[in-house]
């Protein structure tokens, strides 16, 4: 299946209703809609568990995965990595499609970058 699709739905007020989730990713997936977004923070991770659940029994390559990274709450490489690495485990997945960085400024952003804490990505 190609992945050439130009909608996304943001999960962020999603609750743990797996029957209700499944049938919003159903109608997404035949209306030619595969990415899904959500983050960490959202319910304290839940959400991305939520997410997943919902994605199951789908192929992994049917379907488009983004989550964030709140850089604000990231002091050092290793609170980056574990973050990046919690999300994978909760997805049950190898990789994120989109890693997205969340609740930024430019003064955050020279940070990560100059401290490589956004190094991990290139290596998972």
């Amino acid at each position: 299946m190609q992945l050439e699709r130009n909608f996304g739905i943001g999960c962020m007020r999603w609750r743990a209703n797996v029957e209700e989730n499944r049938k919003i990713v159903r109608f997404a997936m035949n209306n030619n809609i595969n990415y899904f977004e959500t983050a960490p923070e959202y319910t304290k991770g839940i959400n991305e568990i939520i997410l997943a659940d919902a994605l199951k029994g789908l192929s992994r390559n049917q379907y488009r995965i983004a989550t964030k990274l709140h850089v604000h709450l990231c002091s050092t490489y290793e609170d980056c990595e574990k973050s990046f690495k919690n999300s994978l485990m909760r997805f049950n997945t190898d990789y994120i499609d989109y890693y997205l960085l969340h609740m930024l400024n430019k003064e955050l952003f020279l940070r990560a970058v100059n401290r490589g804490m956004l190094d991990f990505c290139d290596r998972s």
